[in-house]
């Protein structure tokens, strides 16, 4: 019932019906948010990441969460004239990733 109704208009139907569907509600939107990408197995491999605006990273995988925000560590970026820079350790908000691709030999 709530999944197809816009956040404002949440607001109002919990407001106007009370505090008696907000459990409810609360629970249908962390079970919706709870499963992330299984990024286990890309743990502590290299990877190179295309982000928006043509750019890409490569980086060793540290962290992620639910919403594919990544940490990579001894990082570097790939300029367009074939060249990489060194920019250590990064955290690349999930929204800016296109494409993920291992560079190590990854085992499922």
């Amino acid at each position: 019932f709530f999944s197809s109704i816009s956040l404002s208009r949440d607001i109002i139907i919990i407001i106007l019906f009370g505090c008696k569907y907000l459990p409810c509600y609360i629970k249908a939107m962390s079970s919706k948010h709870q499963k992330g990408p299984d990024l286990k197995r890309f743990m502590d491999k290299k990877l190179k990441l295309s982000l928006n605006g043509n750019r890409k990273v490569v980086g060793t995988l540290r962290g992620y969460d639910p919403f594919l925000n990544v940490v990579l560590e001894e990082a570097s970026y790939e300029k367009g004239e074939g060249g990489t820079e060194g920019i250590g350790t990064i955290v690349i908000r999930g929204n800016s990733i296109i494409q993920f691709e291992s560079v190590d030999r990854v085992t499922s």
